[in-house]
């Protein structure tokens, strides 16, 4: 993505949900929603969600350049994977219910170990799952994660029979702000930054796709066959 175009969806994205805001406060302070606390609490709620989001899209913007400037830092530990994406499987349960959708769990029946920052790979499967529910109207979704064949990598797949993607969008599919043919709302940052984060733990992610039948992204790293 050009400079240009970079700086006009950020300026883009950030400004949404502060106008939103403005325009919210303003008709809090004309009265518009009434006087009393009850009549504010939908409306707080609102502005909660609307911060929240905004908070939300800084934090990844910060993320961005700090994998970009390679400055973020990280702070490496032997985990199980297995268990951080059945807690991550847990958390998205219920919404994936809520639009009648079931989430297929084929975890490895002994811990997965690798060698990687929690909390980073937690940002990776929990953009892979929620995207996954999201451009997901019916069907499933299915996450799997076991050891390659010959135990050196970690392989995690995350399928749905979603929507699917154009195969024209394919080559700037891991670009910023990259939307493809979704309509739905969302920064276009969490491929980006995916990406970047299972890069800088020397693993790689790829997509396949069909338009209409739905989508798999694959992510593989090393695993630890120092706990084997």
């Amino acid at each position: 993505m050009q400079q240009e175009d970079f700086i006009r969806q950020l300026t883009h994205d950030l400004r949404n949900p502060l106008l939103a805001a403005h325009e919210v406060l303003n008709s809090l302070y004309q009265g518009i929603y009434g006087r009393s606390l009850d009549d504010f609490e939908s409306v707080i709620t609102r502005l909660i969600r609307n911060n929240q989001n905004l908070l939300d899209l800084v934090n990844t913007l910060l993320a961005v350049y700090e994998y970009e400037a390679a400055k973020k830092p990280k702070s490496f530990l032997r985990l199980d994977l297995a268990q951080l994406i059945a807690e991550v499987i847990e958390e998205f349960k219920p919404l994936a219910v809520a639009k009648g959708l079931t989430i297929d769990s084929q975890q490895h029946l002994m811990p997965v170990w690798v060698m990687g920052d929690r909390l980073e790979l937690r940002r990776v499967f929990v953009n892979l799952i929620s995207n996954a529910i999201k451009f997901t109207d019916s069907g499933s979704i299915c996450v799997s994660c076991r050891l390659s064949d010959s135990s050196k990598f970690v392989e995690v797949l995350v399928q749905d029979t979603g929507i699917g993607i154009d195969a024209e969008y394919f080559s700037d599919l891991f670009q910023p702000f990259h939307r493809g043919n979704h309509n739905c709302l969302g920064t276009g940052l969490g491929l980006y930054l995916s990406k970047q984060i299972v890069e800088a733990h020397q693993g790689y992610i790829e997509v396949t796709s069909e338009l209409g039948k739905g989508s798999s992204i694959k992510v593989v790293l090393a695993s630890d066959v120092s706990s084997h």
